[in-house]
């Protein structure tokens, strides 16, 4: 019960305009499917910094959190977002760490670029095994989801 508090929040923090600096959170939520994962959903928060010299494109500090079937992943990164009231398009970089569970247990270490429209998001990245030795030594990950990029 306390996910959708904490969204309504950020979507008041983000309504307020917060800093004074121009800045403001917004928050991520998404249906994902993606591999290896598979189905599960993802959360995050973006601080929206204005482009200088920009009305709709702004830069972004990221970070996300996915829990799905077979794993879960943390995201930290970076995003350019052009957005009126919703996201229109976006594009980000982020360093990520997978854990899978699905058979034998196993964490990766990897890099995650995503690229979003208007509600649809893709997703891929490239990871390296840090822990465990069921799986195999690189994984590419594939994604697609839907909701607020």
């Amino acid at each position: 019960m306390r996910l959708p508090r904490v969204l309504l929040l950020c979507l008041a923090l983000e309504a307020s305009g917060s800093a004074g600096d121009g800045g403001f959170l917004f928050p991520t939520a998404l249906t994902v499917y993606s591999w290896p994962l598979r189905l599960g959903g993802r959360v995050g928060l973006n601080r929206m910094e204005p482009v200088e010299g920009s009305r709709l494109l702004y830069s972004a500090k990221s970070v996300s959190l996915e829990a799905a079937r077979d794993g879960m992943r943390l995201g930290l990164g970076w995003r350019y977002q052009t957005m009126e009231f919703l996201p229109l398009m976006g594009a980000g970089l982020a360093v990520s760490g997978m854990y899978v569970w699905s058979g034998e247990d196993a964490a990766y270490l990897g890099l995650e670029a995503n690229l979003s429209v208007l509600i649809v998001s893709l997703c891929a990245g490239a990871y390296r095994r840090v822990s465990g030795d069921a799986h195999d030594e690189l994984i590419l990950s594939v994604g697609v989801g839907g909701g607020l990029p």
